[in-house]
């Protein structure tokens, strides 16, 4: 059944070089990584390639390849029985995220270069017994929406405050209960370009006001718009047309000439044309006949070629 659609797409042109203008300025000059705070700051950049970063995952799983105890309660070693491993890390690099079914294992040891910091939850106090409202404590170091609690989430505390370590990092649980964890760090290349030197965690160390606002507009649209002074300076620009897409059929929704990175995809449909675009698929090949960047979008998942000239500028 065809239906009508309303698109919108945004976009940045980026600046343009030569192949040999282009290697030259890479053997010169990577480009620079976002670390700690600043990957949230320049979120825009997520989808850049880093050279001379890794990320990791670790959790507390069954080292035998079994899933015994869904994979909870595995600790690398014990020092002492407030003190059970379930992470040791050479650095230097930031933990950016920890998972924790629940409150197991808090309170938690967060050892940054060798300085030992305890974290926890609220409901550490009596573990028997689940509260409404639970939070992170220090809180302050530990905010919504950095970080989440199973009062929440209905099953897991969750923290995305970035942890910085210049020689290790070891975290370790006080209780061994279903002692469950899941965690992601990156390392960083010596010489590698960062926004900013990887520096040791600290109690005092609080997650700035911009980065807590920002994540509190999850769900809105940050995008600069293109008729805006930063969407000007940004080189935003903006397309938008509307198409007729039978069963069966394709459509070019956009071309790009020159290098320049999608910022914004934007669909709408009638409300009673809901259910005939859930078998609409959006493809973007790498050009038809040449390099171009183009979105294309096919109803009923049959993705041909097909091309059009009724791109608007918004």
């Amino acid at each position: 059944m065809p239906f009508s659609l309303r698109v919108v797409l945004l976009f940045a042109i980026l600046t343009s070089w030569s192949p040999v203008e282009q290697n030259s300025l890479f053997a010169q000059q990577a480009p620079e990584i976002p670390v700690g705070f600043d990957a949230y700051r320049q979120w825009d950049k997520w989808p850049y390639q880093r050279l001379g970063a890794r990320a990791y995952m670790r959790s507390t799983y069954d080292r035998r390849g079994n899933n015994e105890s869904a994979d909870a309660s595995h600790f690398l070693y014990q020092l002492r029985d407030d003190f059970n491993v379930t992470l040791d890390i050479e650095g230097p690099g930031i933990l950016y995220f920890a998972r924790y079914n629940h409150w197991h294992g808090s309170p938690w040891h967060y050892e940054v270069d060798g300085r030992d910091h305890i974290v926890k939850e609220t409901t550490t106090k009596d573990p028997t017994k689940k509260l409404k409202h639970s939070v992170f404590l220090p809180e302050q170091q530990f905010p919504n929406p950095l970080t989440f609690t199973y009062s929440t989430t209905k099953g897991a505390d969750l923290m995305w405050v970035p942890i910085g370590f210049e020689d290790r990092f070891r975290m370790a649980y006080s209780r061994t209960f279903y002692g469950t964890g899941y965690y992601i760090y990156h390392h960083y290349m010596r010489g590698a370009r960062l926004s900013q030197p990887v520096s040791a965690w600290n109690e005092h160390s609080v997650p700035p006001d911009d980065v807590l606002d920002l994540l509190r507009h999850a769900g809105t649209d940050i995008a600069p718009q293109a008729d805006t002074e930063k969407g000007r300076q940004l080189g935003i620009k903006s397309q938008s047309k509307t198409i007729k897409l039978p069963s069966k059929s394709t459509s070019l929704l956009a071309r790009l000439e020159g290098p320049a990175m999608i910022r914004a995809i934007k669909l709408s449909v009638p409300r009673d044309q809901s259910l005939n675009f859930d078998d609409v698929r959006i493809r973007t090949p790498n050009g038809f006949n040449n390099a171009s960047p183009a979105v294309v979008i096919g109803n009923d998942r049959q993705v041909t070629k097909f091309e059009t000239d009724e791109v608007r500028a918004q």
